[in-house]
Parts: C-alpha cells; sequence; structure tokens
C-alpha cells in the first residue's frame, strides 16, 4: 500500500485543505480493504496523536 504515498493525486488530496473525502473505487479482488486499512494505520496516527479525529466508513454495492 506504501505505494500510493508517491502518488500525484493522492498527495494533492493530502494537501489540500478543502479534500475531505478521499473515494476509492474498483473492480472485486483489487485489494481496496487492504490499500485502506493501511492508507488509515498512516494517516491515524498523527492525527490522534495532534488530538484529532479521522473518520472512515467501507460502503458495499451489494445492495441496490
Amino acid at each position: 500500500y506504501r505505494w500510493v504515498f508517491d502518488n500525484p493525486d493522492f498527495n494533492r488530496w493530502r494537501q489540500l485543505a478543502e479534500s475531505r473525502l478521499l473515494w476509492i473505487k474498483g473492480d472485486p479482488g483489487k485489494g481496496k480493504t487492504m490499500l485502506l486499512c493501511g492508507i488509515i494505520n498512516e494517516l491515524e496516527r498523527p492525527i490522534t496523536v495532534n488530538g484529532g479525529n479521522l473518520a472512515y466508513f467501507f460502503c458495499q454495492a451489494a445492495d441496490s
């Protein structure tokens, strides 16, 4: 998952204060959940140390 921290689009999202939604989508079995678990772990540390909050949720589009 660490490759995403070198991605220009991800870094733009991370640096812009008005960017508060990161949307990851893709076909089943592509590793989205593992990617997000790694991203959450990396982002959560500095935020919670400084007294902030990080909110996230996972959606499954199986139910119309």
